[in-house]
């Protein structure tokens, strides 16, 4: 069974411990997170687990201003995807746009959006400053950066 997962390209990686990343997203879509609008981040490409997302908001933000705990992704054909979507935002032209974005693909992602809170932000140039940050197109692991995690971690205004 193993060997099958590893031909589809699915990770194996043990869910013992938890998997840690930033993430990049554009505010709009963090508030929506926020307000309980967005249930589901969609990707073309993620991790075949759940995962606990800091959020890093792309131009005009350039900051780290959350945490997202997303559950085990969706993984289905681009129109299996839309219909997720679709369902999610339906008459909005949801379907269609999600298939563009799919376009080419043989799989996409829908990723349940399980918790979100904010944090104390944190500048692009103070995370570039203090561990050489360079923000991702999509996404980045950073179990095996242990400062950085820990001193994100550290934002959490509840802890």
């Amino acid at each position: 069974m193993q060997n099958e997962q590893l031909s589809l390209g699915i990770e194996t990686k043990p869910h013992s411990s938890e998997t840690f990343i930033v993430l990049s997203l554009k505010e709009k879509y963090f508030e929506q997170m926020l307000d309980g609008y967005k249930r589901y981040e969609y990707r073309r490409k993620f991790i075949n687990r759940p995962v606990t997302a800091f959020i890093y908001l792309v131009s005009p933000v350039k900051s780290v201003t959350g945490i997202v705990k997303l559950g085990k992704p969706i993984i289905g054909s681009a129109h299996e995807i839309a219909q997720i979507c679709e369902n999610e935002e339906p008459g909005t032209g949801a379907y269609e746009a999600t298939l563009k974005y799919l376009e080419g693909l043989e799989k996409g992602f829908a990723i349940p959006v399980l918790s979100v809170e904010k944090i104390d932000p944190v500048s692009l140039q103070e995370l570039r400053d203090r561990f050489k940050f360079v923000a991702p197109q999509s996404y980045m692991i950073i179990d095996n950066k242990p400062e950085l995690l820990t001193f994100l971690q550290s934002r959490r205004k509840n802890v």
